[in-house]
């Protein structure tokens, strides 16, 4: 009987054992599907209230290479009430973002952290980084841009980022890149305000 008895314990510690490891699993999973909008405008995704150390918002064209493009923008033209959102916002809170769990934002291509990532890993993130801004500035190539990047992401997290890469995209939609002018001038809609537009002479 006591034997029995003992077995019954063991057994009950081994299943809490597992409840309570795969628990922290179980529950980030479910946390990301209750954040109520996983892709869209930077600044609506940041501040919607979900745990902000298990989740970050991952910038599909970094920021970094954004406030490049502004400072094109701006050494070229000046700052105005059409390219402010971009010129004047180092945070570049109008950027299309998706939502990502932590961990998987670190493996983004253009992740960057001098604490965390080796000298190689930054290195790379840097280039990409100068890469997309290039690109942009250079070609006007924006929405190709975003669509390297979303599909690195599809590769790398098959289906995992579906919803919020869906959102995303119904957000660039909605600020209708297109390129004009023989192709020498980017247009887009302003993301704050729609009826304005704002064109970029790229340098091709």
């Amino acid at each position: 009987m006591k034997i029995k008895s003992l077995k019954k314990v063991i057994a009950s510690l081994i299943c809490a054992a597992l409840v309570f490891i795969s628990a922290p699993q179980m529950s980030a999973s479910a946390a990301l599907k209750d954040i109520q909008r996983l892709g869209g405008r930077y600044d609506e995704l940041v501040r919607q209230n979900y745990d902000h150390n298990a989740y970050q918002c991952h910038h599909l064209i970094a920021k970094e290479a954004l406030n490049q493009w502004g400072d094109d923008i701006y050494e070229n033209g000046g700052i105005n009430q059409f390219n402010e959102f971009l010129v004047g916002d180092e945070k570049q809170n109008w950027g299309p973002s998706i939502i990502m769990e932590k961990a998987d934002h670190e493996q983004t291509l253009s992740y960057y952290n001098s604490e965390t990532r080796t000298r190689l890993q930054n290195s790379q993130a840097s280039k990409y980084i100068s890469k997309q801004a290039y690109r942009i500035i250079n070609y006007g190539n924006i929405k190709s841009v975003l669509r390297y990047e979303i599909d690195f992401i599809k590769r790398t997290f098959p289906g995992k980022y579906d919803v919020g890469i869906s959102q995303v995209w119904a957000y660039i939609e909605s600020l209708q890149f297109s390129q004009i002018k023989n192709r020498t001038t980017l247009t887009m809609r302003n993301p704050y305000n729609l009826r304005w537009f704002f064109n970029y002479q790229f340098k091709r």
